[in-house]
């Protein structure tokens, strides 16, 4: 157990009550995925209830607007700067589509210029969407024609890179969640995304700083062919990965 960091269970696997004690007594999370739907997966963590004065702090905070504000704000322009220089990056791999690119990185620099002029936080929610969509319309030109990828989908993924994109943002939610029970913070209170039933909005927060490298590993899965069509398959649930293509996804996860 000493060498295990986390523990994906995933399909029919069983796994017995001592053996899963043992692991998250010893703070190793465990991630019960849903293949269908890795969005509806859920996250098991050893949570001794975390610093209390440091939550009392963070609950305290967010009832301070201005603090709320400044944060969202910061969230929001390191994911558009990270999202745009990843197109930039794509542009130097591939020059052949340096209009949509260039056309993506120049949308993205405007919504980031538009973000010190919202005085609200759905204001800021809006500028976030609208960076979301101008970056998947450039993005999606980068994936090869017969991969499908037309557009950013969630339910049901349709295509293999929908089904990948889904898979690797529930695994950075899960890393987020655990970071944050290691410092001592209440995941379910965030800022970006609203407090609901069952969200730990706070990690939803600190995923979007680190969306723009899933996307650009899941980029260079597909430009690489470590992953191609042929590792998944098409259902009524939707494009889901086959067992060769799941043992080269989780190994590359391993390894970054």
């Amino acid at each position: 157990l000493d060498e295990l960091e986390q523990v994906i269970i995933a399909g029919a696997t069983i796994i017995d009550a001592r053996s899963l004690r043992r692991i998250c007594n010893r703070g190793i999370p465990v991630l019960l995925l849903d293949s269908k739907h890795p969005t509806a997966s859920t996250f098991c963590f050893a949570d001794p209830g975390g610093n209390l004065p440091r939550r009392w702090l963070q609950h305290q905070w967010l009832t301070n607007e201005q603090a709320q504000l400044r944060f969202a704000r910061a969230l929001i322009g390191q994911k558009i700067r990270k999202q745009r220089h990843l197109l930039q990056y794509a542009i130097t791999q591939r020059p052949d589509l340096r209009l949509p690119l260039t056309q993506g990185c120049r949308l993205l620099s405007e919504r980031l210029d538009s973000l010190h002029q919202q005085t609200s936080i759905n204001a800021l929610r809006g500028i976030e969407g609208a960076a979301s969509a101008s970056f998947f319309a450039a993005y999606q030109k980068a994936f090869a024609p017969s991969l499908n990828f037309e557009q950013r989908r969630k339910h049901p993924a349709l295509d293999p890179v929908n089904s990948a994109l889904s898979l690797g943002y529930t695994l950075l939610l899960s890393e987020c969640l655990r970071l944050i029970l290691q410092a001592g913070l209440d995941p379910w209170l965030g800022v970006l995304h609203r407090p609901t039933y069952n969200r730990p909005s706070l990690a939803c927060d600190f995923q979007e700083l680190a969306r723009a490298e899933i996307e650009r590993w899941i980029w260079d899965l597909f430009r690489k062919q470590t992953l191609t069509a042929k590792h998944f398959t098409n259902t009524e649930a939707g494009c889901r990965l086959e067992k060769e293509g799941a043992t080269l996804y989780y190994k590359s996860w391993a390894a970054i």
